[in-house]
């Protein structure tokens, strides 16, 4: 069984199957009479997949719903021949309106039982310079940027991208645990919102962990960067060390303090210029006691010594965030090649309010020429009434001119 409940109806779906302690599905095994082990419970949809596709269940063992306060939805109809089939694009009509963003209407509205790729036709032109008031503010966050505001430090921070780039992607990361599906890897994939946690039992025991980042080869560096994962797990104390070979370790800074860190929030430790090819993170207490979490983790190139790096990292993020004249608006073109980041946020009737994924991003090319995207929308409610193109780097005009979308089977599903 899987339930799909809809955000304002989760204390009654709750109340239907909630008997004392005991677990919902042992409460509705008992209720009707059938076996524990008879029956399986999901409200993920991925796990869910996954045991249908694990288990080959069929047709007659696979029941979904949606639940709202229009009622429950029997969808495992339409749910079993969206996992079975093979869905080719629809193209859908739509209107378009300016609204926080670009709002897209579709004429109906897209069935969402299912995780569905939407493929959009975005034409892109930048503003011509001429057209922009200089200094270009396109984020009032920006304004008081120290990188933003200088044209060579800018470049600068471009630079510093580059080459952080070709140093993480020869990067290798190990941890001596991890908990379930938050692994190490998490730590070097550039999302933010897949993170390494340290085992649960082991760190209540041992009340210790680490994390080794292995450069490759031996760099000049001297800093080290993590985002935190967990607010209320948030590292309180923890040792930074470097090696040339991995055996001799060498302290070069420790901390301990008792601090509530927001998730995805930046740490930087310095330290003096040194060489190393790996940087172990020893972490030996958490703001609550369990076991801690990094999002991020990376090495800074000694030779940005004189660069801030969460303001270079801020400014990377929003490159036209402001701008202080048109020559740096021109260079900055330039150097993100003419692409720009924009997000995907659509509007389900599960949530009734603009959500959206780490997936779900657009890289625009803006050429003036049409060009189409694709962007997955994970399983929610039972359809999406609105798409909206939000959160635009670069300042200019965008035109949808198709929008189509599919419904993605059981094994596309399992292999993303």
């Amino acid at each position: 069984f899987y339930f799909d409940v809809a955000k304002q109806m989760g204390p009654y779906f709750g109340d239907a199957f909630k008997v004392s302690s005991m677990p919902n599905e042992t409460a509705i095994a008992w209720r009707w009479g059938v076996d524990r082990n008879d029956i399986r419970l999901f409200d993920n949809f991925g796990d869910f997949a996954s045991w249908v596709g694990a288990n080959k269940l069929g047709r007659e063992q696979v029941h979904s719903y949606f639940y709202s306060g229009d009622g429950l939805i029997d969808t495992s109809k339409q749910t079993w021949e969206y996992l079975t089939g093979k869905s080719d694009f629809e193209k859908v009509e739509v209107k378009a309106e300016e609204n926080g963003g670009l709002v897209i209407i579709p004429s109906k509205p897209l069935t969402s039982v299912v995780p569905i790729e939407i493929e959009l036709g975005v034409t892109a032109e930048p503003q011509a310079p001429k057209k922009l008031s200089f200094p270009y503010l396109g984020d009032v966050n920006l304004r008081s940027n120290k990188v933003a505001s200088d044209p060579k430090l800018r470049l600068f921070a471009f630079e510093y991208r580059k080459q952080k780039e070709a140093l993480m992607a020869k990067a290798k990361v190990t941890t001596n645990s991890a908990w379930f599906g938050d692994v190490a890897r998490h730590l070097i994939d550039g999302d933010i919102s897949s993170v390494w946690r340290s085992h649960r039992v082991l760190w209540s025991q041992e009340k210790s962990t680490s994390l080794t980042l292995d450069l490759g080869s031996s760099v000049e560096i001297d800093r080290f960067v993590w985002l935190n994962a967990y607010a209320d797990k948030s590292p309180t104390k923890y040792i930074l060390e470097l090696s040339l070979d991995g055996k001799v370790w060498q302290q070069i800074g420790s901390r301990d303090e008792e601090r509530r860190i927001e998730p995805g929030s930046m740490e930087v430790m310095s330290f003096n210029p040194q060489k190393a090819r790996y940087v172990r993170m020893t972490i030996l207490s958490s703001l609550n006691n369990d076991s801690p979490g990094v999002a991020e983790v990376w090495a800074v190139p000694a030779s940005f010594a004189d660069l801030d790096i969460k303001e270079a990292e801020n400014f990377l993020v929003q490159p036209f965030g402001y701008v202080p004249d048109q020559q740096s608006y021109i260079f900055t073109l330039g150097k993100v090649g003419h692409v720009g980041r924009a997000d995907i946020y659509w509007q389900d009737n599960q949530r009734l309010e603009w959500v959206s994924s780490f997936d779900s991003r657009l890289e625009l090319v803006y050429d003036s020429s049409p060009h189409l995207y694709r962007v997955y929308v994970p399983a929610r409610g039972n359809k999406i009434e609105k798409i909206r193109i939000s959160n635009i780097t670069i300042p200019g005009k965008i035109e949808v001119s198709s929008v189509k979308y599919r419904h993605l089977p059981l094994g596309e599903i399992l292999a993303r």
